[in-house]
Parts: C-alpha cells; sequence; structure tokens
C-alpha cells in the first residue's frame, strides 16, 4: 500500500479471513510511499508470527511477506547443489555468497560465509533462520553487494553471486 488509508478495513479483513482458514499464520500490511526494487517502507505485523518457515535442503529458512523468497526452490536447491559439487573437495576456508537474500545453502563447502544483502528485512529472516538451524558459521552484512569489500578482511577463496531479477549494475566490479 501507498498510505495507512486502508489498514483498519484490512486489519477487518485479516481477522475474518484468519477466524475461516487457520493455517493463515503471518499476515502483515506493508506501507512503501513510492516505488522502490527494495521495500524501505513500514512494516505492520497483524499476527503474532512475523516470519513463514519454509524447508530448503534440510534447513529451515524464514522469510517475511515484505522480502523476496525463490518461489523456485528446486531451481534455487540445483543452484547450490551444483556450486557444492564443484567446490566439495577444494579448502574454501571463506566465501561470500552476494545478493544472498535470506539463504545460506554454502555453509556446508566453507568454514565462514558472508552474506551480503542490500534488504534489512532478507537479512532479519536470515539471522533468525541463523538462530533456527544452530549455524555459527555465517555472519549476514546489511550493505550494497559492491561494497562487500569494505566489511571483509578475510582473504576470500569464493564467492558466489546469484543476483536479483534486475540483474547486476553495470558499475559491479568483485576484485
Amino acid at each position: 500500500m501507498r498510505s495507512l488509508e486502508a489498514y483498519e478495513r484490512v486489519v477487518k479483513l485479516s481477522t475474518e479471513t484468519r477466524s475461516k482458514f487457520k493455517q493463515v499464520k503471518v499476515v502483515s500490511f506493508e506501507v512503501q510511499p513510492k516505488y522502490s526494487p527494495t521495500f524501505d517502507g513500514l512494516e505492520h505485523h497483524l499476527t503474532d508470527n512475523r516470519y513463514i518457515h519454509f524447508s530448503f535442503d534440510n534447513y529451515i529458512l524464514a522469510s517475511s511477506t515484505s522480502n523476496f523468497f525463490q518461489v523456485n526452490s528446486y531451481v534455487a536447491s540445483e543452484l547450490y547443489s551444483q556450486i557444492n559439487k564443484r567446490f566439495k573437495d577444494e579448502s574454501i576456508k571463506v566465501s561470500v555468497d552476494l545478493f544472498c537474500g535470506v539463504a545460506f545453502s554454502k555453509a556446508n563447502i566453507s568454514r565462514f560465509v558472508y552474506g551480503i544483502e542490500i534488504n534489512i528485512v532478507a537479512i532479519d529472516c536470515a539471522n533468525y533462520s541463523l538462530k533456527l538451524n544452530c549455524f555459527s558459521n555465517i555472519k549476514f552484512i546489511c550493505d550494497d553487494a559492491n561494497n562487500f569489500k569494505n566489511h571483509i578482511i578475510d582473504d576470500i577463496d569464493l564467492v558466489v553471486i546469484n543476483p536479483p531479477r534486475r540483474g547486476i549494475e553495470k558499475n559491479f566490479v568483485i576484485f
């Protein structure tokens, strides 16, 4: 929504819908006054639950109503599976996942993973997912992927890029 004008109507509709459909666990009302490729508005949670849980590659991932989640989990799983197959026999100490979103499927091939994502809501979900899965070898950083070198002092062995739909900007340089 662009404003709070419909908020009370949405709250009423949400309450009615949840009384009829008990499986609805997460409802929120997002206000984003102007268009942006990332969510930078206000999120109003209409339920106690903030996170939607997904099973993904033997992990539980949390997402929210205001961030992107790869709806084609099969394709995402295949992408990460190919990465794991390619690098499983190499000694990868530090990897960086640019445009990581809420995922962290590279955790099993690297001693430490940095996830870089510009969407603060996705970072919140990713950090919650870390707790759900008891990972301690991953750090998520909320920033533009172009700035990832400003946050990492370790030598990097692997950079994984799974760009957003809009693609990578022309001025994007890894090294």
